[in-house]
């Protein structure tokens, strides 16, 4: 995509890929903004591992991500099953923060978590971010004329019709299997640098950096 109409004055790609996204880097005068939305890997880990529902498949994706990655390779050849996908979760989106960072490009961290708990509040702060008044409406898209589908697996409806945040993954995966996934020394690393905080329900922005700073200043104002 080299050059877009005149007439399109806001173009949104929702691709996962950093080598589809690098098309858009240069396509005229469009100002760039970029979100890294990014799922609980407990979540990931129990989708892809239903996805590869065979010794055979599980296998060939070990192998491939090995091969693939071979400074992580010990862990993978040797790892469980559930290990292996968090690794694959850990290379999928630190490929996507070398991106922007080498590309030293305007983007935001959004978890799933606050996606799905406090829709409208985020929503707000992002669509404000990206030049844009916020409209209520704009949370329930499916419901107008557009483009792409809502992804229900992650975000379904109970019983009585209301929103329900998708937390099926502590009922797929053993309690070992968990923290094998949260204990993982590069995983815990790679959230530190986001400022990320891996808690029962999910991804959140850690606060503790906020509240040290804070209390320094009121020590020193004292």
């Amino acid at each position: 995509m080299s050059r877009a109409s005149p007439f399109i004055r806001t173009v949104i790609d929702n691709s996962k890929k950093t080598a589809w996204a690098k098309r858009f880097l240069n396509i005229g005068d469009y100002e760039l903004k970029f979100i890294h939305l990014i799922r609980d890997p407990r979540a990931l880990v129990r989708r892809w591992l239903m996805n590869n529902d065979t010794p055979e498949k599980r296998r060939k994706k070990r192998f491939q991500l090995a091969r693939n990655n071979l400074f992580l390779s010990p862990w993978i050849l040797s790892g469980s099953d559930e290990e292996v996908f968090v690794y694959k979760w850990l290379v999928d989106n630190r490929r996507i923060t070398r991106f922007f960072e080498n590309n030293r490009l305007d983007f935001r961290i959004v978890t799933y978590r606050d996606i799905a708990v406090d829709t409208n509040m985020h929503i707000e702060k992002i669509v404000h971010w990206m030049g844009y008044e916020f409209e209520p409406d704009q949370v329930n898209y499916w419901n107008y004329k557009h483009h792409g589908s809502r992804k229900k697996d992650y975000d379904f409806a109970g019983k009585d019709g209301t929103r329900v945040f998708d937390l099926r993954w502590k009922s797929y995966l053993s309690t070992e299997a968990q923290l094998s996934i949260t204990e993982n020394k590069c995983v815990k690393r790679y959230l530190d640098e986001l400022n990320l905080c891996i808690k029962n329900d999910g991804l959140h922005i850690c606060k503790a950096i906020i509240s040290i700073i804070g209390f320094f200043l009121l020590r020193e104002d004292t």
